[in-house]
């Protein structure tokens, strides 16, 4: 959870199962970082400055990454508090999530003073630009090296250019936070209510296939292209038939033709990309609205697959009664609801 204002506020998740808590002091120091890079199976909550994380895998292998960066940019003290859910492999969101807080400080610093809320917003957009036009010209090396089959993983992982991550940014630059969405991952703001209790306000919009409202954009964005979207039933839908997010970092075939030539995945005529947005929608506000204990949730959409809103921001609260980790509550209680729904894993084969 970080905490707005030296008060309360935030909670954040990372990887298909994830969530955070903690408290911001507003401490002065050194430049400080925090990663979760790899997990294993099993929850793993860690603490981090003004946030605590947890997060599990939900993949063979962990295509999700975390983290929480402070540092003393041209504007003050910044703090940045990311989760990426990455698909089609892991490597997209292990070159970003180091990356992207350090070139949205570099927009924001390259910024005229005084900056106001646009300006602001705009340099965390560009951020996410520059993240992107690194990660594409690395991968045009890689891919005039060994065209059409590129991995970076063991044999079997998927090819770089249909490897992408979601998004999901908090920043706090100047006594505003701000919220940057980048796919379908989901950020749920707690404010406590005249009666003692926190009441769950949803503040960013699922970016993906299933939202009637990108269904409308794409088909603005694409006329005469009727696949644009292809739904197999109400919870999916799938840009050209690929890609349930609408915005993105990476997934390079469904974003510049030049990576749309790889066996088993080359998308037919009609074909006019760019399909999915890179520059994330981003939303302002400051912390003087925000209260003492209130809090934020950010989260991947595994965690939103089986929770609401409310239960989320009960669970944290729950957790901070009994002093337990916030975001291992929000993960495990995810855990047992998927188990519930699809049954225990199947027994072990008998030995030889």
């Amino acid at each position: 959870m970080l905490l707005l204002k030296g008060l309360g506020v935030s909670t954040f998740a990372s990887s298909a199962m994830v969530a955070a808590c903690a408290e911001v002091k507003g401490q002065e120091g050194d430049d400080h970082t925090v990663y979760i890079p790899r997990v294993s199976g099993s929850p793993s909550p860690m603490t981090a400055p003004h946030s605590s994380m947890c997060a599990v895998s939900s993949n063979s292998f962990y295509e999700d990454r975390s983290v929480v960066r402070t540092t003393l940019g041209a504007g003050g003290r910044e703090h940045y508090f990311a989760v990426l859910d990455g698909h089609g492999g892991w490597d997209c969101a292990e070159f970003a999530y180091p990356l992207l807080p350090h070139c949205i400080s570099e927009c924001l610093s390259a910024g005229k003073q005084p900056v106001g809320e646009a300006e602001v917003e705009e340099a965390i957009q560009q951020g996410f630009l520059k993240v992107e036009e690194s990660w594409t010209k690395n991968l045009k090396k890689e891919w005039l090296k060994a065209p059409n089959y590129i991995t970076y993983g063991p044999p079997g992982s998927e090819r770089l250019s249909s490897v992408g991550t979601c998004v999901l940014l908090a920043c706090i630059h100047r006594g505003t936070l701000y919220v940057a969405n980048c796919g379908d991952s989901r950020a749920v703001l707690a404010q406590r209510g005249f009666g003692g209790g926190y009441r769950a306000q949803r503040v960013t919009t699922d970016l993906n296939a299933m939202n009637t409202s990108e269904q409308e954009r794409l088909k603005r964005d694409h006329p005469g292209e009727p696949d644009i979207f292809r739904c197999r039933g109400p919870y999916s839908c799938y840009v050209k038939g690929c890609l349930q997010p609408t915005y993105s970092l990476g997934d390079a075939y469904l974003k510049y033709p030049h990576f749309n030539n790889f066996p088993g995945r080359v998308i037919a005529e009609p074909y006019r990309p760019p399909y999915i947005r890179t520059a994330p929608q981003v939303t302002a506000r400051p912390l003087s609205s925000v209260k003492e204990g209130d809090f934020l949730i950010l989260a991947t959409d595994g965690v939103w697959d089986y929770l609401s809103d409310q239960n989320a921001v009960d669970l944290v609260c729950r957790a901070q009664r009994r002093g337990e980790h916030p975001a291992e509550a929000v993960v495990s209680a995810t855990l047992e609801l998927a188990a519930s729904r699809f049954g225990p894993p199947p027994p072990p084969p008998p030995p030889p």
